[in-house]
């Protein structure tokens, strides 16, 4: 019954968590970092293995010399999305296509049409039809990527010539006019097509199994906007070759070049004349499945849309428009709604629409079972790692932080920061609104909490749990510290927007910033939803800084504090639904862990009059 009881409740607070730091997962406290940040990934196969080890310092010296921030693995687990998000190029080191999964090669995908740089060296140029995919999938949209130049068997290693085309281009400028190297001159069926060619290996220096007569080894593919492909580096000695790390230098630095790319290409794209809006984070394969045409002009009702296969072009749906409207108080676009719901099959996709004689194209996206919770809470995880209050100064500053109205001081070290550059730490920041009252630190603390014991095998699947589970513990012990001698919580510690930490202080908040000494925590304001993590997470056998009998003693003694002062602290002294919540999940979290029977009696707050009045004014629809 107290499963069910908890699973009903789950999604209000889960998703209310999403409210907490209202402001977008990208936003950093910090200024971005000036250093280039490179992810390389090297081969794991025989063949290559003694040129991606011998590789390993000759990156770490070019880090060094370079102001690059290099992070090197041959560990494939690594590929995400979120993983790739962090850095600006990504280096394929001899590693061919087919030794990724499927959804690893839809986050290299991404990666490169959100505008970022790609680096493909050697092996990473097998493709063609001998590679085709035992499932049928093949990633021909890489292929494409490459130019269609399809690999064919190599002459034995050798030493020959690279002859370099093109000296402007800011990848060869610092190049010799042609330099040598010991390498197995990959060939390939044809030339690479709708590429920009920059070196040929001149095939009169070496001994050609099949000479192509035209033979490209550096191109960039301008259909995108840092992609490169270097087909020569097999042999260990390229990493000592002067030339050769010049080459890989260069090529890191104009992959990275085009800084801002990814906002500049998103901001054309939904100022253009038509544009697809997609879910960028993807669809459940049993949920509905909807996107949108933007358009500055209406849709006629025949015409039709088609969802591509992303990864191997193929198309596979076929649909109709709803009817074109528009919302004149928004602006003079057009809006027709696309609905492809009985798609349900998992895969990459992205929706194509012929009007007025042009091809419009969506972002890429994906179809997955339970997609949309395996990336929305590492993205969420993530970002509470990095809104936590652990700077030196933060640090410093919440050791001994005075109480508004007062030199007594408390420690408060530990909790997350606000988002948006706000880096004061709430339990609720909007308390005096007494209905719009977000529970921020305490709700949050408990979804995680929630999540953990609620979907324990995606959480292993995406591998998150255990950083879910020190973020959990990690808020419940601010809570803990947050706990006043009295048995009341401390609601909010402000920094009034300024830099010296010196200057923070324990508050209650107002409108417009004003603060005053009323900083304990009603029901509504997160003392319910405190007692409530902290009662939960009493169960948990993991160690943390504070025992089990800590964590449900101090829920207790807060309960019994919230019991009797909760009117008195609340902004208006009038309890509301939220007060009746937020002591319901209090009482029966405390119910659950300590099976003490007066606590059933607190877990039936229902106020059904204040229930009604509500009701009738119209703020609580059922």
């Amino acid at each position: 019954m107290m499963k069910n009881l908890r699973l009903k409740l789950v999604h209000l607070f889960w998703f209310a968590s999403l409210f907490f730091f209202t402001e977008s997962l990208a936003q950093d406290a910090e200024s971005p970092s000036k250093k280039i940040r490179v992810f390389v990934i090297g081969s794991m196969d025989k063949y290559h293995s003694p040129m991606v080890k011998k590789s390993i310092p000759m990156f770490q010296r070019m880090a060094e010399d370079n102001n690059f921030e290099i992070h090197f693995t041959r560990d494939t687990a690594e590929l995400n999305p979120l993983t790739l998000s962090k850095y600006q190029v990504f280096i394929q080191l001899s590693i061919a296509y087919f030794d990724f999964s499927h959804s690893q090669q839809f986050a290299i995908q991404q990666f490169i049409t959100s505008g970022k740089g790609w680096i493909g060296i050697h092996g990473a140029g097998l493709t063609g039809k001998q590679f085709a995919a035992k499932d049928g999938i093949d990633w021909k949209w890489y292929w494409r990527l490459l130019g269609d130049a399809y690999y064919t068997p190599h002459p034995p290693l050798q030493d020959g010539v690279v002859k370099v085309e093109n000296r402007e281009h800011p990848v060869t400028k610092n190049l010799p006019a042609s330099f040598s190297l010991r390498d197995e001159w990959y060939e390939f069926e044809n030339a690479p097509s709708g590429v920009n060619v920059l070196a040929v290996a001149d095939e009169s220096t070496y001994k050609p199994k099949k000479p192509m007569g035209y033979h490209p080894v550096i191109w960039t593919n301008p259909a995108y906007n840092r992609v490169l492909y270097i087909s020569v580096g097999h042999d260990s000695t390229s990493c000592t070759n002067e030339s050769y790390k010049t080459l890989l230098r260069d090529a890191i630095k104009w992959a990275a070049g085009d800084e801002g790319k990814e906002q500049k290409q998103m901001d054309a794209f939904l100022e253009s004349e038509a544009s697809i809006l997609v879910n960028q984070i993807g669809y459940n394969t049993d949920l509905p499945k909807r996107a949108m045409f933007k358009s500055k002009f209406p849709i006629d009702a025949a015409t039709s849309f088609r969802i591509v296969n992303a990864m191997t072009l193929d198309s596979v749906y076929n649909g109709k428009f709803d009817k074109s409207s528009q919302v004149k108080e928004w602006n003079d676009y057009w809006y027709s709604p696309i609905n492809f719901s009985e798609l349900s099959k998992p895969g990459f996709y992205k929706i194509q629409v012929l009007a007025n004689n042009k091809i419009y194209d969506s972002f890429d996206f994906e179809i997955g079972k339970q997609l949309l919770t395996k990336r929305l809470i590492p993205a969420i995880t993530n970002f509470f790692e990095g809104q936590k209050a652990n700077s030196k100064e933060e640090l410093s500053g919440d050791e001994q932080v005075k109480l508004f109205g007062s030199e007594n001081t408390i420690d408060l070290r530990g909790g997350w920061c606000d988002a948006s550059g706000d880096v004061s730490k709430y339990f609720s920041h909007l308390a005096y609104t007494n209905f719009m009252n977000p529970q921020q630190t305490p709700l949050v603390d408990w979804s995680m909490i929630q999540t953990v014991e609620s979907i324990p095998a995606i959480l292993d699947d995406t591998k998150i749990k255990e950083a879910l589970t020190q973020e959990a513990f990690y808020g419940a012990d601010y809570i803990m510290k947050s706990l006043s001698p009295e048995g009341y919580f401390y609601m909010t510690l402000f920094s009034y927007f300024k830099k010296d930490p010196k200057e923070r202080r324990v508050v209650g908040l107002l409108a417009d910033s004003k603060t005053t000494s009323d900083y304990q925590c009603g029901y509504r304001e997160g003392g319910g939803m405190g007692v409530a993590a902290l009662a939960r997470i009493s169960g948990w056998k993991q160690k943390s800084k504070y025992t089990r009998e800590q964590y449900l003693q101090a829920a207790e003694k807060a309960f019994a504090h919230l019991q009797k002062k909760s009117i008195k602290y609340i902004d208006d002294h009038k309890e509301n639904i939220l007060d009746d919540y937020t002591a319901l999940m209090a009482s029966t979290e405390l119910w659950i862990a300590t099976k003490k029977s007066d606590l059933s009696k607190g877990s039936q707050i229902t106020r059904p009059k204040t229930g009604r009045q509500i009701i009738n004014r119209r703020f609580f629809l059922e």
